[in-house]
């Protein structure tokens, strides 16, 4: 696949707690393309940046690749550290989980020019059914029927979620 640098057309995307740099290992070895989660390096609700580059270095130390996507919020993407440590590291695609909204989005799509600029990167939002469809180049859909986060009492299958897409950005679905 050229959009994901894999051997078969999975990805594992990002599992809070779960999405580990041995999990992304193990789904690099396996010719899936992984995810990294920023929360894995959390300390009382702060990413700390140091041991997320230290957690992305290992990760291209034992695959040789910087093919794998960071799972973190918009508001760790749009801090200046975050950026900078992305592009340093050519990391190939990030999954925006929340914070996306009419107040944050501004930051977001000048921090997305930066990081697509440096490399021409992709840059993913986890897209629930209620949500806008903001300009980003890919769109990873969850819900509860694919073991993945929904909005709280949403019990939509993907099939809505899908539709829905189809329905806000055509061009994408």
């Amino acid at each position: 696949m050229s959009f994901f640098k894999s051997k078969y057309p999975i990805v594992a995307v990002g599992m809070n707690q779960v999405s580990t740099v041995e999990l992304a290992v193990a789904c690099h070895r396996a010719g899936i393309f992984p995810t990294i989660s920023a929360f894995n390096n959390y300390k009382v609700g702060v990413l700390q940046v140091e041991d997320f580059k230290k957690t992305l270095e290992r990760y291209i130390s034992i695959t040789g690749t910087s093919d794998v996507i960071a799972s973190m919020g918009a508001k760790d993407f749009t801090n200046p550290k975050v950026l900078t440590l992305l592009c340093d590291l050519k990391i190939s695609h990030v999954e925006l989980l929340d914070n996306v909204n009419h107040e944050t989005i501004k930051s977001i799509l000048e921090h997305k020019a930066q990081f697509n600029k440096h490399a021409g990167y992709v840059m993913f939002k986890a897209l629930y059914v209620h949500d806008k469809c903001y300009p980003f180049d890919g769109f990873i859909i969850k819900g509860p029927d694919g073991a993945g986060r929904s909005a709280p009492g949403d019990s939509n299958s993907l099939d809505t979620y899908f539709a829905n897409l189809k329905n806000i950005a055509p061009s994408v679905a």
